[in-house]
């Protein structure tokens, strides 16, 4: 049976908050310096739906809806659907206001994506009856075989209904795809912000999921499907199209592969977009070759995940590299005059206070120009939870968590959750507040408007503390 029929209305829905939520790709968590970006489960389901229905998105978070303002909104554009984004940092006001949605619009279908979603979809659907399915892969086509009343996989249905059921996963294993090109036009939001790329900026995600096996991550437990590179290039004409010319690559890691990010960075060189990028990436998938090309074809900023300052740590959590890599990668972004972000992770459950103070050396030590400090979390589904539980450092009904520490943090073997939080506020203090920091960063400033964004982060990351 259609669920839907063509020409329907769907609005996509990042719910409201109290917080400033970011809840999207299946990692939902509090903004430590008010970054907010296109959430990529909607850019990536927008593409897909445009060519049968028609998509209107509304941010809420972005917007600073309040929930009356937000009903108010949804009824004026009268969905047929609404497709939602919740997330476990968020879950308790967001269930209150899924019933309060369903209340007001109780013959529209609300599907839901997010990480609430991956662990135990089912029951998070048989206890909150106002959601009719949710999706566990927004990278396929399943929601339109939903929709067309076809058998989908990757998603959380209810039978006749009523029951939930989980459908069978169908997780690639470095599988190359196409996709219908994102309606970028419809993102385009000046409140997005992000302290490395100028507004407005395009968010562009050219794979899904991650090929590697890092025990703490969730990505690790997606899969991997990558895009391919004509297709990631028909997405950028149309960002340089609507005259935007900054882009944030979400990937995990920036196309991994070798011969794929050549292959990118080749043809954007060739095409002359001019843009003005960032990404995440490894120390172990870049080199001076790739790095330069990289740059050449416009990259500015590379985040990469560091996590520990202690070899133990890195080879007990299967970062899959050492130190001196560390040390090599950063220093040649230095030399290429590439900017780097190194983000760290305190509160692993083989953590001590002697492993996070090496992880605070080192982020000291590798002249990086942003670091961010984070606090473990026991996301569902991940290796990290397992071992979390089992070894009694969670409760297994603890759901509320994120990176910044803002509801729960969790202790290690040896240290409780106020030390942790104190050498977070330590690292912080240490790191930001070195006089020949500071006055790098005053050097390194070009505008008004780049001044603006850093004080911003700036106070927002202390007062977050």
């Amino acid at each position: 049976m259609i669920l839907l029929q063509s020409g329907s209305r769907i609005v996509l829905l990042n719910l409201p908050g109290k917080r400033l939520y970011i809840r999207d790709y299946y990692c939902s968590k509090v903004s430590k310096t008010n970054y907010l970006f296109a959430p990529c489960d909607f850019l990536m389901l927008s593409g897909r739906l445009k060519e049968r229905y028609d998509v209107r998105f509304v941010d809420c978070i972005a917007e600073r809806l309040s929930e009356p303002a937000c009903l108010t909104k949804l009824s004026a554009l009268a969905p047929q659907a609404i497709v939602f984004l919740a997330g476990s940092v968020s879950w308790e006001e967001d269930a209150i206001f899924l019933r309060k949605l369903k209340g007001h619009f109780p013959d529209t279908l609300l599907i839901g994506t997010g990480d609430i979603f991956l662990e135990d979809g089912n029951k998070v659907l048989e206890s909150n009856p106002a959601i009719d399915a949710a999706i566990l892969n927004f990278s396929t086509d399943d929601i339109m075989r939903f929709l067309a009343g076809d058998a989908p996989f990757n998603m959380i249905i209810r039978d006749n209904g009523k029951k939930a059921r989980a459908l069978p996963m169908r997780r690639g294993a470095y599988e190359a795809f196409s996709m219908p090109i994102p309606r970028q036009e419809i993102f385009m939001r000046r409140q997005y912000r992000l302290p490395f790329v100028k507004r407005p900026f395009a968010t562009v995600l050219t794979d899904f999921g991650c090929p590697f096996r890092c025990s703490f991550c969730i990505m690790s437990t997606l899969g991997y499907r990558y895009r391919e590179t004509a297709n990631v290039l028909e997405e950028l004409d149309l960002i340089q199209s609507l005259n935007i010319r900054d882009i944030f690559f979400i990937d995990q890691t920036f196309r991994p592969r070798r011969s794929d990010n050549m292959e990118l960075c080749e043809a954007m060189i060739a095409r002359k977009y001019g843009f003005k990028w960032i990404c995440y990436s490894r120390v172990d998938v870049v080199d001076e070759d790739i790095l330069a090309r990289m740059k050449e074809a416009g990259c500015t900023t590379i985040m990469f995940g560091v996590e520990s300052g202690d070899p133990e740590i890195l080879e007990r959590y299967r970062k899959g590299y050492t130190l001196e890599r560390i040390h090599e990668t950063f220093a040649l972004c230095k030399m290429l005059g590439i900017r780097t972000v190194a983000t760290f992770i305190l509160g692993l459950p083989d953590d001590t206070e002697e492993s996070c103070r090496k992880t605070i050396e080192l982020a000291c030590s590798l002249e990086c120009d942003y670091a961010s400090f984070n606090f473990a979390v026991p996301r569902g589904g991940t290796k990290l939870r397992t071992e979390a539980i089992g070894a009694g450092l969670i409760d297994s009904t603890v759901t509320v968590m994120d990176q910044s520490g803002t509801f729960f943090v969790m202790p290690t073997h040896t240290l409780s959750t106020e030390q942790l939080r104190r050498l977070r506020r330590l690292a912080v203090r240490k790191y930001y507040l070195r006089p020949r920091y500071i006055l790098k960063r005053l050097r390194a400033l070009t505008s008004p408007q780049e001044f603006g964004e850093m004080l911003y982060a700036g106070i927002s990351l202390f007062r977050n503390l």
